[in-house]
């Protein structure tokens, strides 16, 4: 079925019409591939053409543009500060390049991939590492002198790897590419491009003419900054600086591989109908035996089967659309006769005004409500409804409940095309084909039933700190707090109510990230420019997350308190940190519009609670700092946030940081046997490295643990910022168990001598973001007040 204009004589005829001021009309899919066509092959052969110009000025000046000879000196340097023999540089520049080149072979399509690691493979000694390298991924076959790895490289056959120009070997696949270039080994293609070109001009370490280094596209194509713009036009342009520039032909044709290697997109045209609320109810030409027990039940149902006669067919069974037509023909309404519809089989339907062949049904139409459900069945061509078993219960639950009602709908056809790309002659090329038609109808539902509201959860906070695969949370009781002044967790069964939640989309949300740039894309809108795969899984997460928070707020009855900032993560940090974002805003204030109404949204259309007795410290008016003599009643969204500054770094149990101490200190701090570091609030022991017996080591492999750190900060004055990064990575260790599923930054271990908490390290930021919002956010003394003039009205 394909909707039509009204002077159209059949389907396909003409496009769909403007919509004046709504969205410009419908896309033309094959100009928008044209253009996509025309820039894609704009910056290829622009690319190709500068590349070309600086190779041939190289060639005129006498430059060697081979990466191996311009990297010895790198080398050399690197060993030198190091103390190591320098007779190895020129293997070092060469291990540097094969490794570079094995790593880019997982990077390319199959057929590229099995012709390097043929081309490599025989420059190993042992098959066993090459195996390793390629299908475990395991090893490398450079290290840098300043690498802290146990391992070393991957023994090579030197005679082997010399007698190679690998980088014509390169260019040759680069050649051989042009001929089988397709949608799928499209990205590996020009991977491989970048890389033979980056490495060629790396070799480059003098100045260039400004006439070679300017570019071949138009830099406002390209996205350049005005700033590296001036500098490409100065008569002498760094090498350094030229290649920063040539990088944007890749960042730019990387920016078009969503359109360029997707298999399909969708042209999606939407349609708000008004007055569109009709649906219509169409028995199901079947058979029904309901249970005997339905015949006596006490409920309408049964009140419906008794009062009239079904018309049954030859099995015994009911016969609904002749039962139906009965009905119709006695008139029957009310009550009993909608309870019978909910429960007979029947189908919905939607009709639709277009010029097509759809099928023609016989049902009973209800417009908005019950109380419009039309008594006459009628004729109507129409589209059967299909979708989520919940969304069709909420269309059988309006047969029954006049609170639940019908809004207009909302139409939505996404026409399919297939998209292929090929090469003619160097020339990207992109065949598109029309596909199926999908037609979608959105019908919201109004639900004005009323329900009593429980008790407001004022009481108590849940801190939460939001993790890499799981949130940690601490529950803490305001009255308690107020009356005693401590700022701890409450027990349950006599210990802390603190803990982890894992939420197992956020792993499949990080997996997918991982995979996200080797995978085909699928089917996307016309005009995107990115894949919406993972904004799909970002939302699941953002879903998953709300649910563990609320679930917690539930069974503590506590109001959730969050970081304010959403810092770096170990893994999928930009991806988190827009997850987190959109999870905050559920819970904090916002000045946006579009966040206030999601929030509404999440919060069946309620914005803000004022807390009953609470008040806390009111912003200057700047609104950088709190000031301590001005309070207002505390406002909720239903929750609140606080700034997480250093509360992964503070020790909960002893309330101190020890990188706060160690930035206190002067530049060069002493440091006396065994780590041992005194700072203003106690004294601090940093360890360095593990190192155990050969026996010790093994006997940790087999237990599945970690080795820990035990080797001391060697004594005397050492750089404090080199302490402070010693420190980081004292305090935040990965789990003693290989088998953990935690991060490597989930363990915390205090380093102050007279604490040596350890715990998990997202528990530990939970209790301490709990302790900030009571002890910094709120006024004690008035909240106190207020807690008792409440306490007592209750009580009244």
């Amino acid at each position: 079925m394909r909707p039509v204009s009204r002077d159209s004589k059949g389907i396909g005829e003409k496009r769909l019409p403007l919509l004046n001021r709504i969205s410009g009309g419908s896309v033309d899919p094959y100009a928008e591939a044209a253009a996509v066509e025309e820039r894609l092959s704009e910056l290829i052969s622009g690319s190709e053409s500068h590349y070309e110009e600086i190779q041939k000025w190289a060639e005129a000046e006498g430059i060697d543009l081979d990466p191996v000879t311009a990297g010895i000196g790198r080398e050399r340097r690197l060993l030198e500060d190091r103390a190591m023999p320098t007779e190895k540089a020129e293997e070092q520049s060469l291990r540097k390049l094969l490794h570079g080149i094995g790593v880019l072979s997982n990077r390319v399509d199959s057929e590229t991939r099995s012709a390097i690691q043929k081309t490599l493979k025989p420059i190993f000694k042992e098959k066993r590492e090459a195996n390793l390298f390629f299908h475990n991924r395991q090893g490398a076959l450079y290290r840098n002198p300043y690498s802290t790895s146990r391992h070393e490289a991957f023994g090579i056959n030197l005679d082997e790897a010399r007698s190679i120009d690998w980088m014509l070997e390169l260019e040759s696949l680069i050649k051989l590419g042009y001929q089988r270039i397709s949608a799928d080994n499209f990205r590996g293609w020009v991977h491989l491009t970048s890389f033979v070109r980056s490495q060629r001009l790396s070799s480059l370490s003098c100045d260039v003419p400004g006439s070679v280094a300017e570019m071949h596209v138009d830099p406002q194509i390209l996205g350049m900054p005005a700033p590296l713009q001036r500098a490409l036009k100065a008569g002498s342009v760094s090498s350094t600086l030229m290649r920063k520039a040539f990088n944007y032909y890749t960042s730019s044709i990387s920016g078009m591989m969503f359109a360029v290697c997707r298999s399909g997109f969708i042209v999606r045209c939407k349609f708000q109908r008004e007055d569109s609320k009709t649906v219509i109810y169409v028995p199901k030409d079947r058979g029904w035996n309901p249970p005997p027990q339905l015949f006596k039940s006490e409920k309408p149902i049964g009140e419906a089967l008794r009062s009239f006669e079904p018309v049954f067919d030859e099995s015994g069974a009911i016969d609904p659309v002749q039962t139906l037509s009965k009905l119709t023909k006695e008139k029957k309404k009310g009550p009993d006769l909608n309870a019978y519809l909910q429960q007979s089989p029947h189908d919905w339907y939607f009709p639709m005004s277009v010029r097509a062949e759809l099928e023609e049904v016989l049902g009973r139409a209800m417009k908005g409500k019950t109380s419009q459900l039309q008594s006459n069945l009628r004729p109507s061509r129409s589209l059967r409804l299909s979708g989520p078993s919940s969304m069709l219960s909420k269309l059988d639950r309006t047969l029954v409940d006049p609170s639940i009602k019908l809004g207009d709908a909302i139409l939505l056809f996404d026409q399919s095309f297939g998209q292929s790309l090929s090469f003619d002659k160097g020339r990207p090329k992109l065949e598109i084909a029309p596909q199926k038609l999908k037609v979608e109808a959105a019908i919201p539902f109004v639900d004005s039933s009323t329900s009593e509201s429980s008790q407001p959860i004022w009481d108590r906070i849940v801190a939460i700190d939001l993790g890499e695969h799981s949130i940690a949370y601490a529950v803490f009781d305001i009255p308690s707090y107020l009356e005693t002044g401590e700022l701890v967790p409450i027990l349950e069964d006599g210990e802390d109510v603190v803990g982890t939640v894992s939420v197992p989309s956020i792993r499949r949300l990080m997996k997918a990230v991982r995979a996200h740039r080797t995978q085909g894309q699928p089917n996307q809108k016309m005009r995107d420019r990115y894949s919406r795969l993972l904004e799909q899984r970002r939302e699941n997460v953002v879903g998953d997350v709300c649910n563990r928070i609320e679930n917690l707020m539930h069974r503590y009855s506590a109001f959730p308190v969050l970081e304010r900032e959403v810092e770096r993560f170990e893994i999928g940090s930009n991806q988190l940190r827009l997850v987190y974002g959109s999870v905050i805003r559920r819970y904090a204030f916002s000045m946006v519009d579009a966040h206030k109404q999601v929030r509404r949204q999440h919060w069946a259309n309620t914005d803000l609670w004022r807390h009953p007795y609470l008040e806390a410290f009111e912003y200057d008016e700047e609104g950088a700092t709190l000031s301590k003599t001005k309070a207002k009643v505390l406002s909720l969204f239903p929750g609140t946030t606080v700034s997480a500054a250093f509360t992964s770094q503070i020790c909960h149990q002893c309330e101190r940081s020890p990188l706060v101490a160690l930035r206190a200190l002067s530049d060069r701090v002493e440091v006396k046997e065994g780590g041992r570091i005194e700072v203003s609030d106690g004294v601090i022991a940093l360890f360095e490295k593990a190192d155990y017996t050969e026996d010790e080591f093994r006997l940790m492999r087999r237990r599945k643990e970690r080795a820990e750190l035990n080797v001391p900060v060697g004594s005397g004055r050492m750089p404090a910022k080199r302490l402070i990064r010693i420190a980081r990575r004292n305090l935040r260790r990965p789990p003693k168990s290989l088998m953990s599923p935690d991060t490597t930054q989930s363990r915390y271990c205090c380093v102050y001598e007279d604490c040596g908490f350890e715990g998990h390290s997202d528990m530990n930021a939970a209790i301490n973001i709990g302790r900030r919002f009571l002890g910094e956010r709120i006024h004690r003394d008035k909240s106190m007040e207020n807690w008792q003039d409440y306490r007592d009205g209750k009580e009244a």
